[in-house]
């Protein structure tokens, strides 16, 4: 409805403005999306006038802000030619993964956690995770509740170590070495120094990540 309303206006007042154009321009500025849809919200107060020549500006970029995207246009009446924008309202339309289940903070992620849906993302606050991402590297940095987009601050990496892990801990005493069991309070990679603890006598450690069955207790 709002767009043949903007297509009528531009008409009367002399623009060679089609809704194809349009199209066209977004098609080739909205790459990554499956397809979108889009609302005129306002025009430039020159709209009013009569004779008013209306043209893409192809040399600038579109504006794009949540569901809001600026499309930039040249009007020229007589020897006046100013640049201005169109407000519409965009729907963006791509394939995401979206939670079946709640997801704790700190547990891994699984590829049966997430169902793949066509949804739009304009709204979304922070960017969502391509599908093609191997999510069995990541663990939930939040809780992600059922029926959410996986967005990118909702994750991070795995550690080479995680917490609440066995491994074993080594200790340099002169030439002899001791080893024992420890559990891990904290995830670490490579030569991150974490917390440990002897689980049969509650003693805590600070310990360097050898790798991922063992630390070196440095205190």
């Amino acid at each position: 409805m709002l767009t043949n309303i903007l297509i009528i206006l531009l008409g009367i007042f002399g623009s060679r403005l089609s809704d194809s154009m349009i199209n066209d321009y977004l098609k080739s500025k909205l790459t990554g999306y499956n397809r979108f849809e889009y609302e005129v919200l306002s025009t430039p107060k020159i709209f009013e006038a009569r004779n008013v020549k209306v043209e893409l500006a192809k040399d600038k970029e579109l504006k794009l802000k949540g569901a809001m995207a600026y499309l930039p246009v040249y009007l020229e009446k007589g020897n006046t030619k100013t640049q201005s924008y169109i407000s519409l309202r965009v729907r963006l339309y791509k394939n995401v993964l979206v939670a079946v289940n709640d997801i704790k903070k700190g547990e891994r992620l699984s590829v049966n956690d997430f169902t793949v849906k066509e949804m739009d993302v304009a709204k979304l606050r922070n960017k969502p995770v391509a599908v093609e991402f191997n999510i069995e590297n990541a663990i939930a940095k939040r809780t992600i509740r059922k029926n959410y987009v996986l967005q990118d601050v909702m994750i991070e990496a795995r550690k080479l170590l995680e917490k609440n892990r066995i491994v074993k801990a080594v200790k340099q005493i002169g030439n002899i070495e001791i080893s024992f069991n420890v559990k891990t309070r904290s995830a670490g990679d490579k030569d991150d120094v974490i917390k440990v603890y002897n689980y049969k006598n509650g003693k805590q450690f600070a310990a360097r990540v050898i790798n991922k069955n063992i630390v070196e207790i440095v205190e």
